[in-house]
């Protein structure tokens, strides 16, 4: 679905046993509340969600919104974002999905 905020990153990372952390600057960045009492991504996924049921128009969407404000909260997804891609990447990339028993030795 289209509500993946850092709550639900966090709990998909932990249920799948990547024990990996973010950042505390990432995870502020995205949690720090930025409107309406909703961190960033939260705040993302709720306009996302009053568009997509058609609550709310384009219009009304944007209407107390400034460049500065966007940048900021643009600013604040990607940070958060970065790292949680990075460390999915790794995850992966050292096959930590695997049991040790069949995960691929690495070559020398």
């Amino acid at each position: 679905g289209g509500n993946w905020d850092d709550d639900a990153i966090f709990k998909i990372m932990r249920r799948i046993g990547c024990e990996r952390s973010i950042s505390s600057e990432a995870n502020r960045a995205a949690k720090q509340p930025y409107r309406n009492d909703k961190g960033a991504l939260a705040f993302i996924v709720s306009l996302r969600n009053d568009l997509a049921h058609g609550n709310i128009s384009f219009a009304e969407c944007s209407q107390n919104e400034c460049v500065s404000d966007l940048a900021d909260l643009a600013q604040r997804t990607h940070k958060y974002l970065f790292e949680v891609v990075a460390i999915f990447e790794d995850y992966l990339g050292q096959f930590e999905f695997l049991r040790l028993d069949r995960r691929p030795v690495p070559p020398p």
